[in-house]
């Protein structure tokens, strides 16, 4: 019996083997399924990020200890304070999850009938994980403001009448705040569970969204452990105001009116006009980056690491803009837009992508 018992198992083994092999292969054939020309050119600005990130990171770590080695009475950010994302990681799904439950009710009764299944299902899904992004990004915004920008001792660019200037003087011993850690890790939870999700449920977009991810999360740990702090947390904070409208319209679109819909809309092309399309490539990129070189002497691998990846973000702000400008047309012009918006739920849902 015992050599029955061993022979079950190993055919039990190999059956749980297989079908993980199995789920694997649709995974990476959903996935290729996705590759147009458009993820593809995201999907190859990715891949020399990802090859060059390892000695990016060595690099950045014997900085790291050499600017301990020279202050060590200096408290400024440190390699354990990573552990973090043990507790913010959670708290962010914890958070989506708590969304959820007050809102699927809602979104269920209140969803046009003419989703049904599993569409109506996934609808509701991504309307309360919309209602979170928005809260989320405004919760956060202003925290950022409050606890951490108002409270360094010199006025930002972007939010007042500073200059980037002033963020280097001391570099890269600038005054860190405890208030700083929380802020940039419940960012970076925040994006760490998105790109998990984008991983779990890829959708057409997934390549532009690896793109996206990989990028931010390089950037905001890099920025994070080599004390670029001071520059980061208003750049986040500028970029960060236009999700909330982002995720304001997609929380709205399906059961709200029209105006305010509408209205919600206007919200996000300006504010994403201003702080994408003005803000990121002419004062993140243009002044920020570029014109403080001189700052960064012996640690020039992460500036021009960082810089090439806000280059990137750069690229993906304004073709997301030109999305959001279609999405406009798609309201305008009513019922086929919305058809449309609907035909792609559903091939979504039903696994299809756009090559099928």
């Amino acid at each position: 019996s015992m050599v029955k018992d061993k022979s079950s198992g190993k055919n039990e083994d190999l059956i749980t083997i297989t079908e993980l092999s199995k789920e694997n292969k649709t995974w990476f054939k959903k996935i290729m399924g996705f590759l147009d020309p458009t993820q593809m050119f995201f999907l190859l600005i990715s891949i020399p990020f990802l090859i060059i990130a390892p000695y990016c990171f060595k690099n950045i770590y014997e900085i790291v200890e050499e600017t301990k080695l020279k202050r060590p009475d200096y408290v400024g950010p440190k390699w354990a304070d990573f552990l973090l994302l043990f507790i913010t990681l959670p708290s962010i799904a914890f958070g989506k999850w708590v969304v959820y439950k007050c809102f699927s009710g809602y979104y269920m009764r209140n969803l046009p009938h003419k989703h049904q299944g599993k569409l109506r299902q996934f609808k509701v899904e991504k309307a309360c994980e919309n209602i979170f992004k928005a809260g989320y990004f405004t919760a956060i915004s202003v925290y950022g403001y409050f606890a951490v920008v108002k409270q360094l001792p010199f006025e930002t660019p972007v939010l007042g009448n500073g200059s980037w200037h002033n963020y280097f003087v001391d570099f890269p011993y600038t005054p860190f705040l405890p208030a700083t850690t929380y802020y940039c890790f419940l960012n970076l939870s925040y994006h760490t569970e998105s790109a998990i999700q984008m991983v779990v449920r890829p959708g057409n977009d997934f390549f532009e969204m690896f793109c996206h991810h990989t990028m931010t999360l390089l950037i905001i740990s890099i920025a994070y452990i080599t004390n670029y702090n001071n520059i980061a947390v208003p750049f986040m904070i500028v970029i960060d105001n236009a999700d909330i409208f982002v995720g304001l319209v997609r929380a709205l679109i399906d059961v709200a009116p029209a105006p305010l819909v509408l209205s919600a809309y206007a919200c996000i092309l300006v504010s994403w006009g201003y702080t994408r399309l003005y803000v990121f490539p002419f004062e993140i990129i243009g002044v920020a980056s570029l014109k403080t070189f001189h700052y960064a002497a012996g640690r020039m691998t992460p500036h021009y690491f960082m810089t090439a990846m806000l280059s990137v973000l750069g690229i993906l702000n304004f073709y997301w803009y030109g999305l959001l400008l279609r999405m406009g047309y798609r309201l305008a012009v009513g019922k086929q837009g919305m058809e449309d918006k609907q035909k792609d739920d559903a091939a979504y849902v039903n696994g299809k992508t756009k090559n099928n």
